[in-house]
């Protein structure tokens, strides 16, 4: 059977990335998140690099289509409610380029993030739930 929902493939024990998707969760039910660090996970089994896998985050569309980096966050956001907006931005040349640079950015740092600390994921989660607000809010102020 075809899965039609939105696949994201995500690193369950870096702190920063958890505390992400996590917000993503809360937004949708359109999206299946698997966490590539679960025992039971197997890139291959996925189609996917095992090296790239713990580098990139990847989305497969319900075409089966495959998203690394920046254009998988931006595959996320067209399909969780009130992101869509702030992926229509980010498509745009200028924007794009500085969220491709960000994300090359974030890659390198990555592995020097903390793994595993329930109380560093909440620090995270709180950041991130702010950050988006404020994006969010700037968003719907920019349409105006």
């Amino acid at each position: 059977m075809k899965n039609t929902k939105l696949q994201v493939y995500y690193d369950g024990e870096c702190c920063l990335c958890r505390a992400e998707i996590s917000l993503y969760e809360q937004q949708t039910n359109e999206i299946e998140f698997v966490d590539i660090c679960k025992q039971n996970f197997s890139a291959q089994q996925h189609g996917l690099e095992n090296d790239d896998i713990h580098v990139n985050l990847h989305v497969r569309s319900n075409s089966g289509e495959m998203y690394r980096g920046i254009d998988a966050f931006v595959a996320i956001w067209e399909n969780t409610s009130g992101f869509e907006t702030f992926a229509r931005i980010v498509r745009i040349p200028f924007f794009y380029f500085c969220a491709k640079g960000a994300y090359a950015i974030f890659i390198r740092i990555r592995p020097f993030l903390p793994r595993k600390s329930l109380w560093i994921t909440r620090f995270f989660h709180a950041i991130i739930k702010f950050k988006w607000k404020a994006i969010l809010w700037f968003v719907k102020w920019f349409k105006k």
